[in-house]
């Protein structure tokens, strides 16, 4: 976590309340343009995820700079399009 933060900005997260046998959560979170940006530089070297890039990048080139625009239902539409893509795409295989 400690190298992401360094390399990459962002925040990193620790929850202390582990829960059974659970340990201490890490999480590294950064702003969506940063996180667009990373994985722009490392999607040439995704193999089994790339196709899940791609669909984010299609995802994100919905947004705009204004949040206060109102977002057009048929731009709703996709997004929620794209989400199932991706859903199915993260699901794994019944072995």
């Amino acid at each position: 976590m400690t190298w992401l933060k360094e390399r990459f900005d962002g925040y990193v997260h620790t929850s202390k309340k582990p829960h059974g046998n659970r340990r201490t959560l890490l999480q590294w979170q950064v702003s969506a343009q940063s996180a667009e940006d990373i994985l722009r530089g490392c999607v040439n070297f995704l193999v089994l995820k790339k196709e899940q890039a791609e669909l984010a990048f299609a995802f994100r080139t919905t947004f705009r700079k204004k949040n206060y625009e109102a977002v057009e239902p048929a731009v709703l539409e996709y997004r929620e399009s794209c989400m199932q893509k991706l859903k199915v795409l993260r699901e794994v295989p019944a072995a």
